[in-house]
């Protein structure tokens, strides 16, 4: 698979999407109802629609068109999700979804100009098809830095919610996901998450991003590391702990140095300190 960070990110966020899939517990949501799930449904079909052919001109809508900025505010807005306790089994269908629709957002500056629409066109690239394109995501990210950012944020918040909600509902009742079908899409939870925490980590190094967007990356970062370190499995802490430590180690700015070693620290879980920059 193609060895880029902003798509690692993508495929992290596609494979949680899919591992999620019928998680969710009876009853109507009450945190994302279904009344919220259809306005960011909409706005991110009026956005994408905006956006058409962007994947051949290069050119996707910014956050500063005053037709594109109302649209991107309503599918990036989390603030319905600072909530003090897991969400109930009964909204995650719904959180899942709004996933989705993030995801269908973000892949619009991930690749733009990259004559592709989404990650499901590039499985069967050759090698000079994939260089082509890792050169212009690549490109993107820093060119795209604004939006770029928002997205990697109001992915991490949604997956933050979903991993969290299915956490506490594995805890409460272990028996409900004992079967086969379910283990595998715990798995499939798994790996996906550490695709997307691995993604927002090495795109730290990416050039023409500027520290104060890394900084900016951390507090998304440390709200999803306590809820990663629950989820995760000791082997997969430990991927995370060590890319990231081995990220932090390049980076010149103090303040994101320490931000992923911290960030490092929690996810790794107790007894398990991320080497200092040298």
């Amino acid at each position: 698979m193609l060895p880029v960070a902003a798509v690692l990110f993508v495929l992290g966020a596609f494979q949680l999407w899919h591992g999620i899939q019928g998680f969710s517990g009876p009853g109507p949501a009450t945190v994302v109802t279904d009344d919220k799930l259809a306005a960011i449904k909409t706005a991110a079909g009026e956005f994408q629609a905006l956006a058409q052919g962007s994947e051949k001109s290069g050119q996707p809508p910014r956050q500063t068109d005053p037709k594109a900025k109302p649209l991107l505010d309503t599918v990036f807005d989390t603030s319905i999700l600072d909530n003090a306790e897991a969400l109930p089994p009964s909204d995650i269908a719904n959180v899942n979804e709004w996933m989705l629709q993030v995801l269908n957002v973000g892949e619009v500056y991930i690749f733009a100009g990259t004559g592709y629409a989404d990650f499901s066109k590039i499985a069967n690239l050759d090698s000079a098809q994939q260089q082509k394109l890792q050169t212009q995501v690549t490109a993107n990210t820093a060119t795209y830095a604004p939006e770029i950012g928002r997205y990697y944020d109001t992915q991490l918040a949604v997956m933050r919610a979903l991993v969290w909600a299915v956490d506490a509902e594995m805890s409460a009742d272990p028996n409900k996901y004992s079967s086969t079908k379910s283990q595998n899409g715990i798995s499939q939870l798994r790996a996906g998450l550490v695709k997307t925490l691995v993604g927002v980590v090495t795109t730290f190094p990416t050039d023409g991003l500027t520290d104060s967007w890394r900084r900016d990356r951390l507090t998304a970062l440390m709200a999803m590391a306590p809820k990663a370190a629950a989820f995760l499995l000791p082997d997969q802490r430990k991927t995370v702990h060590d890319i990231t430590v081995e990220v932090a180690r390049g980076m010149t700015d103090t303040a994101v140095q320490s931000g992923l070693n911290a960030f490092a620290d929690v996810v790794a879980g107790p007894g398990t300190g991320a080497a200092k920059p040298s």
